[in-house]
C-alpha cells in the first residue's frame, strides 16, 4: 500500500492528458487555449513540528529538489487574463537532525492564475492552489529501541504562486516562479505504534517551460507578425469621409476584448457621432481561419457587441446602433483555413445619416 498513493497520481496526469490532447484535436478553437507545463528547482523545506503522545520534537529537513509538470486552460473574452491548472507535483528533503531517513512528497493541485499584461515578451502572473500531498517518511527519527517514522499520509495541501513568463517563441514561455507550499496536520505511526501528527511547508524555486499544445509554425508566426507590423497605421488611423464615415478597430487572437488602441478609435468615433447628430451605426464583427466556422461566427458577434457597448459608454444611443457578425466570411486578407490573420480579426464601424 506504500505506493497506491503514486499510482493514484500517475493515473490522474495520464488521464487529463489525454483528455485535453484528444479534446484539443477534436476542436480547433479549444486545442489554442491549452497548454502544458513542467518545472524543476530548488525546495527549502521549514522546521516541522513533530507531535506523540508522549513529546513534542522538530524534524530540521534539509533543502532538496521539486519537480511539477501541469496541464492548463486559458480562458477568453472577459477572463482572458485567467488560467487555470491541474498540476502534479514533487519534492524530497533528507532528515537534516540525524542524517538518516528522507521524506518525499507528492501533491495532486488545483490552481488558479492570474496574468499581468504589462509587456509584449514579460508577463507576471500571481496564483494560488488546493488539493492534496501524499507524504511518504522512510526511516526518520529513530527513537528509542529501534523505532522510526516509516509512513505514507495524505491530506489537504494549498499553496501560494507568484512569477514571470518570458515568451520567446510563439506560445512558448519560460517561467520562474515562487512557491510557498503546506500541507498541515499528516496522521502517521512509528514503528512502535506510536502516533504521529505532522505537518510540511516549504518555499519553493522553479524554473520551467510552458507551451500551447496548438503553436504556430515558425513560418505562420513569421508572417503574422509580418503582418502585424503594419497593423498600427489602420488602427490608429480610422479611415474617413464626409458620409459614410467608417471606422476598423482590431483584436487579438481569440479575443473579444478592446485594445486600449481601439478604445482610443472608438471614443473619436464616439464624439463624431455626437456633434454629427441623428446617426446611425453598423457593426460588422469578423474573425480570422483558425478555429470552426461557428465558434467564429459567435466569436466576431461577441467582438460587434464590445465595440456596441463602449460606443454606449461614450455616450451613443443604443438605437442608432445595428450588429452584425460575419465570422470568417469577407475577410480583409484572404487565407486558407486554419491561419491567423490579425487583419481579419475585427469590427467595421460604419456611419450614416
Amino acid at each position: 500500500m506504500r505506493t497506491s498513493y503514486k499510482s493514484l497520481f500517475s493515473i490522474a496526469v495520464t488521464v487529463a492528458f489525454l483528455f485535453t490532447a484528444q479534446t484539443a484535436k477534436a476542436t480547433d478553437n479549444f486545442g489554442d487555449k491549452v497548454y502544458f507545463a513542467l518545472g524543476a528547482g530548488l525546495n527549502l523545506p521549514l522546521h516541522s513540528n513533530i507531535n506523540t503522545t508522549s513529546s513534542n520534537e522538530t524534524a530540521d529537513w534539509d533543502s532538496g529538489e521539486s519537480g511539477r509538470a501541469a496541464i492548463g486552460y486559458k480562458f477568453d473574452n472577459n477572463w482572458e487574463d485567467w488560467r487555470a491548472e491541474l498540476e502534479g507535483t514533487y519534492r524530497e528533503n533528507s532528515n537534516g537532525k540525524d542524517k538518516t531517513g528522507d521524506i518525499k512528497v507528492w501533491s495532486l493541485m488545483g490552481n488558479l492564475m492570474h496574468d499581468f499584461d504589462v509587456h509584449e515578451k514579460w508577463t507576471p502572473y500571481l496564483g494560488a492552489g488546493i488539493g492534496v500531498a501524499w507524504a511518504d517518511t522512510d526511516k526518520v527519527f529513530p527513537a528509542g529501541a529501534g523505532a522510526n517514522w516509516s509512513d505514507v499520509s495524505n491530506n489537504v495541501a494549498y499553496q501560494g504562486i507568484a512569477g514571470v513568463a518570458y515568451e520567446f517563441a510563439e506560445d512558448v514561455n519560460v517561467t520562474l516562479d515562487y512557491r510557498f507550499f503546506g500541507s498541515p496536520e499528516h496522521n502517521t505511526t512509528r514503528s512502535d505504534a506510536v502516533s504521529i501528527d505532522s505537518e510540511y511547508h516549504s518555499h519553493d524555486f522553479m524554473l520551467g517551460l510552458r507551451w500551447s499544445f496548438n503553436s504556430m509554425t515558425r513560418s505562420s508566426k513569421i508572417k503574422e507578425k509580418k503582418t502585424a507590423s503594419a497593423m498600427p497605421a489602420i488602427e490608429k488611423s480610422p479611415v474617413t469621409s464626409v458620409y459614410p464615415e467608417s471606422y476598423l478597430v482590431f483584436f487579438n487572437f481569440n479575443s473579444a476584448k478592446l485594445t486600449p488602441e481601439a478604445i482610443n478609435i472608438l471614443h473619436s468615433a464616439a464624439n463624431s457621432v455626437k456633434k454629427t447628430g441623428k446617426v446611425h451605426l453598423e457593426l460588422t464583427g469578423h474573425a480570422d481561419r483558425s478555429g470552426s466556422k461557428n465558434y467564429n461566427m459567435q466569436l466576431s458577434k461577441k467582438r460587434a457587441e464590445a465595440v456596441m457597448a463602449e460606443m454606449i459608454k461614450h455616450g451613443v444611443s443604443k438605437n442608432k446602433i445595428a450588429v452584425y457578425a460575419k465570422g470568417e466570411e469577407n475577410p480583409l486578407i484572404p487565407t486558407q483555413d486554419g491561419v491567423r490573420e490579425p487583419q481579419n480579426r475585427r469590427v467595421e464601424i460604419t456611419t450614416e445619416k
